[in-house]
């Protein structure tokens, strides 16, 4: 049986944890070399398979309750590169649409960002529309209010600085000390946090959710 404080972080807190999933194991983010980007059968084999694992670790996530997940930024890897050997959208398409279709039915929320080689604000000519970059900057400036406003659930990061290792290195699990101030912060309000922590799903036990 679920104990009060579980059910309030599955219902009012609606959890995630990003890209990888250590129980089964399954990982959406396999990606190759880009001196490999010319071999067409091993992107499609690649991309293929993380589509195989997406599946997997959303019905996972739904059988355990845990309705957020980040998909692997290499999900279709280099898929913006001019050299990419085919057509990715037609080839994969319906593997996509039944990804995004289970998802829903399932009452997964899926999310992706770039990968920390893609800087927005570099003068580098980078491929980037600037209706990307307005919805970057909107996320930035909205507030917990303004998420209220648009009746949105907002989707908040929480992770904890690993004192032993240098700056944005995570730990196993985020400190509770720093899980119950994002609580005391939130003010009973819904919201979506993805988790960002070594320990992947194992890292939501500590916080209340049970497998």
């Amino acid at each position: 049986m679920r104990t009060g404080r579980a059910v309030y972080n599955l219902v009012v807190i609606r959890f995630g944890d990003p890209t990888q999933n250590l129980t089964i194991p399954a990982d959406t983010n396999r990606t190759l070399r880009l001196a490999n980007l010319h071999d067409a059968g091993k992107v499609w084999g690649l991309i293929r398979e993380n589509l195989a694992r997406l599946d997997a670790v959303i019905r996972w996530k739904a059988r355990h309750c845990v309705r957020l997940l980040r998909m692997g930024q290499a999900l279709i890897p280099f898929a913006s590169h001019t050299e990419f050997p085919y057509d990715w959208g037609t080839k994969h398409g319906e593997g996509l649409e039944k990804a995004g279709k289970l998802a829903r039915e399932l009452g997964i929320r899926l999310s992706m960002h770039p990968g920390r080689y893609i800087q927005p604000g570099s003068p580098k000519l980078v491929e980037r529309s600037l209706a990307e970059l307005r919805y970057v900057a909107r996320i930035f400036d909205f507030s917990l209010t303004a998420w209220e406003s648009r009746g949105t659930r907002p989707k908040l990061h929480l992770s904890s600085q690993n004192p032993e290792k240098q700056a944005g290195a995570h730990t196993y699990s985020v400190e509770l000390a720093e899980w119950q101030a994002l609580v005391d912060a939130l003010e009973g309000r819904a919201a979506n946090v993805t988790v960002e922590a070594k320990g992947k799903e194992h890292a939501l036990v500590p916080l209340g959710v049970e497998f």
